[in-house]
């Protein structure tokens, strides 16, 4: 019984939090790849662009999407941590 208390516990902390870190928003970062992402009129627009803001609207959770190149450094660093895994 005391397990389940601390686990009850535990539950409703980690909601508090959540909803916190949620009230303060969230970043995404991607990179421009038309259709789902790119820049029109100043402005970040595309299919992925626009999913991510309807589901963050309904869920009534403050977003940002902002555009970040992607860098070559970072990538080829990816690809190869990737190939030294198989």
């Amino acid at each position: 019984m005391l397990t389940s208390r601390r686990l009850g516990v535990a539950v409703i902390l980690l909601s508090l939090c959540t909803r916190a870190a949620l009230a303060a928003g969230l970043t995404f970062l991607t990179e421009e790849s038309p259709p789902f992402n790119y820049t029109e009129g100043g402005k970040l627009t595309g299919a992925g662009t626009e999913i991510v803001q309807q589901i963050a609207s309904r869920a009534g959770i403050p977003v940002k999407v902002r555009l970040r190149p992607i860098c070559g450094r970072c990538t080829g660093k990816a690809i190869s941590g990737c190939r030294s895994r198989r």
